[in-house]
């Protein structure tokens, strides 16, 4: 008689897919999560969106992915998209846990009013943007409203923000922005430094 115990080293073992760069049909995704239990992958990291497209279907925020997407009709991922390769995990021991990058690589979020910083040269608007917008109160109504939408699409208890990669020349170029960061006193122009490689000034 031969006993086997087996178990695998680490709970988290996880693989990511990108889908803002590389857009996958919901049914290559489902192939994936099929390959990931085979080899006792318990987490899809499922990086959703980025700054060069949107495709995540959003109810209270369709001009998101209707502007933002590769193709507003193909190459978007609707609320049943989401349902079932969340359920079709869970059935398979997989966790779907999202990612939606912010406040940097958020250019194909352009399609919400007011949400994106404009950047300047010279003293003068630039006519380009950069992350997200920290000083306007709209800014933290829409990131409720939205991000309550995607906790309740993506039951998990966990959710990636990102926070990488944030560039603040931007930030830094932009009068307004300049003055809220004074006015919340802190230190200088551009501010809070994150403990990874970001410079964040979003207000707690």
């Amino acid at each position: 008689m031969v006993q086997i115990i087996d178990h695998p080293r680490f709970l988290h073992r996880g693989f990511m897919i990108d889908t803002a760069r590389h857009y996958l049909e919901p049914s290559v995704i489902l192939k994936f999560i099929d390959a990931m239990s085979y080899g006792k992958f318990n987490v899809l990291h499922w990086h959703v969106v980025d700054d060069q497209s949107f495709p995540f279907v959003s109810d209270s925020f369709p001009e998101l992915s209707g502007q933002g997407a590769y193709h507003n009709k193909t190459h978007i991922y609707t609320k049943d998209n989401v349902s079932a390769i969340v359920e079709y995990g869970r059935l398979r021991g997989v966790r779907v846990v999202p990612e939606f990058d912010t406040p940097g690589h958020t250019r194909s979020w352009g399609s919400i009013q007011n949400l994106l910083t404009p950047c300047y040269s010279q003293g003068k608007p630039s006519g380009s943007y950069g992350p997200i917008n920290p000083t306007l109160d709209s800014t933290y109504t829409f990131l409720k409203k939205f991000f309550s939408e995607v906790a309740e699409r993506f039951p998990d208890q966990y959710l990636h923000l990102g926070g990488d990669e944030v560039k603040d020349t931007c930030w830094a170029s932009n009068p307004t922005l300049q003055h809220g960061c004074r006015k919340w006193d802190m230190a200088k122009t551009i501010l809070c430094l994150n403990n990874i490689t970001s410079k964040i000034c979003f207000r707690s």
